[in-house]
C-alpha cells in the first residue's frame, strides 16, 4: 500500500504545471522585460551621438 502512495504523490506536481501554464504569470514576466528594453534604448542612443 505504501508503494502506491508513491505514484499519487507524482499527481501533485502535474497540478502545480496548470499553475504556471495560466496566462497570468507570463504577462507579468513580460511587463519586466519591457522595463529592461528601455535601458538597452537609451544605451544605443548614446552610442549614437559620439560618432558624429
Amino acid at each position: 500500500n505504501k508503494k502506491n502512495s508513491k505514484p499519487a504523490t507524482t499527481s501533485i506536481p502535474v497540478v502545480t504545471n496548470t499553475n504556471i501554464t495560466t496566462p497570468q504569470p507570463p504577462p507579468n514576466r513580460k511587463s519586466q522585460t519591457h522595463h529592461h528594453f528601455y535601458p538597452r534604448r537609451r544605451q544605443h542612443h548614446q552610442i549614437t551621438p559620439p560618432p558624429p
